[in-house]
């Protein structure tokens, strides 16, 4: 699962405390938000338009998906899910 801000997350206090709420739900080992760690998923098979997400988080239960999903859309953030692509 992917967002893209429109700003990078690190910036705003706002967007840090999406950061935090989200590491509380899948934890750091399910959270990526370095610039070095998001390169790889700037696209998937379709690689004509390419654009780095500003935080990747990987759920392993339905009850992360529901909490991640309900807190994009507490922040007003845009998410786009994502599978084995």
């Amino acid at each position: 699962m992917t967002s893209a801000l429109a700003e990078p997350l690190t910036t705003t206090n706002r967007s840090q405390q999406l950061l935090d709420r989200l590491r509380d739900v899948v934890g750091e080992e399910g959270l990526l938000h370095k610039s070095e760690q998001l390169l790889v998923y700037e696209c998937d098979g379709y690689v004509v338009e390419k654009k780095c997400p500003d935080v990747v988080v990987f759920p392993t239960s339905t009850e992360q998906v529901v909490a991640i999903v309900k807190l994009c859309h507490e922040f007003d953030v845009p998410f786009v899910p994502r599978g084995a692509g």
